[in-house]
């Protein structure tokens, strides 16, 4: 199991850049969220203005 997490001695590069990948991978979906829930709620504002 260690050699696999080591990776051939590559793991120290791997392994951050899959964390790194998967923090951008969260904040695009969380951020993705935001933005639809805020536009939503513009929307449902402009059409309750008409």
């Amino acid at each position: 199991m260690i050699e696999w997490l080591a990776m051939g001695g590559y793991g120290k590069f791997v392994w951050p850049a899959y964390a790194i990948w998967l923090v951008v991978i969260v904040y695009n979906y969380v951020s993705a969220k935001a933005d639809e829930k805020k536009y939503k709620h513009e929307l449902i504002k402009r059409l309750r203005l008409k």
